[in-house]
């Protein structure tokens, strides 16, 4: 388990064999899983690219929630501009 501080963007991830499971501490955001990701351009560096999901689901979440997220599913955690969000980030591994 670890503890994240998130503030500003974020790129999108996936993750071949392991669930993520947030637990929200402080602050409020929004967690986009599935769907697809877009903008993104082969052969920029990693750190200029401003990928974003296309027709991901939207989960508003807030201090207390607690959001599960599959392998293989496309996923971001986005907080509004001046805003921040902290969780407890459990992965749990496929066998």
């Amino acid at each position: 388990m670890q503890v994240v501080h998130r503030a500003g963007y974020t790129q999108p991830e996936i993750h071949e064999t392991k669930w993520d499971l947030y637990v929200i501490l402080e602050g409020s955001g929004t967690v986009l899983i599935g769907s697809e990701r877009i903008n993104w351009v082969e052969g920029l560096p990693v750190e200029d690219q401003r990928p974003e999901l296309s027709g991901a689901t939207e989960f508003p979440v807030a201090k207390g929630d607690i959001v599960q997220v599959p392998a293989r599913s496309w996923h971001q955690v986005t907080v509004p501009d001046a805003a921040s969000i902290t969780y407890a980030l459990i992965n749990v591994f496929e066998d």
